[in-house]
């Protein structure tokens, strides 16, 4: 069951753009938005019961980055985020463990040398190649990470993610919300091709 389609409000994306449109290099920044009740727990068993279902009518693709709705008064989940990601090295590890056994305590688990000169247990099981990944945009994984001596930040792959929605011409997402789907009143899309704001016509 959805709801009724949003109404385009006024486009931000530059100061050329007339109401109800945004615009870059002559295109058309839109959207057709709806909410709808939707039942899932997330992984903290968390009750989320709406989606904002986000259909692309853009020719161009669009990366989300980020959706605002009710000005911020209604959460919105799997944004999605740029991040780099650090993943042990295997072969790395196992040399340095051979190289260091000092630090392969057999009771206690593998540490790594810190800059403090303390070690840390590793964050991870390489040996059963159940590989623990840090990621830059979660605090705690950057505090263990900074702390390692430049030689165990040596033992990690750095990569570049990007998790956030790149949506072409007809094609949707649906972002769980924390507010009833009846209770969306306007919602604002950020992409890298500009913003656009939505008001619920009811």
């Amino acid at each position: 069951m959805l709801t009724g389609a949003f109404l385009a409000g006024c486009g931000e994306s530059d100061t050329s753009a007339s109401e109800g449109s945004s615009s870059w290099l002559g295109k058309s920044l839109e959207f057709d938005i709806t909410a709808k009740p939707h039942f899932r727990r997330d992984l903290l068993g968390n009750l989320k019961q709406s989606d904002l279902v986000v259909l692309s009518k853009n020719d161009e693709q669009v990366k989300i980055t980020d959706v605002i709705v009710n000005r911020g008064n209604c959460k919105v989940y799997w944004i999605g985020a740029e991040f780099d990601r650090y993943t042990p090295n295997e072969e790395r590890m196992k040399a340095f463990f051979e190289k260091h056994p000092e630090y392969d305590f057999i009771k206690e688990g593998k540490k790594l040398p810190t800059k403090g000169g303390e070690p840390v247990k590793i964050r991870e099981d390489w040996s059963r190649n159940n590989k623990f990944s840090l990621d830059s945009n979660l605090s705690k994984d950057m505090e263990y990470y900074n702390n390692l001596a430049p030689e165990a930040q040596a033992l990690y792959d750095k990569e570049h993610k990007d998790t956030r929605e790149v949506l072409g011409f007809g094609e949707e997402y649906a972002y769980p919300i924390g507010c009833p789907y009846d209770n969306v009143l306007e919602v604002t899309i950020k992409t890298d091709k500009g913003e656009v704001s939505y008001k619920m016509g009811r």
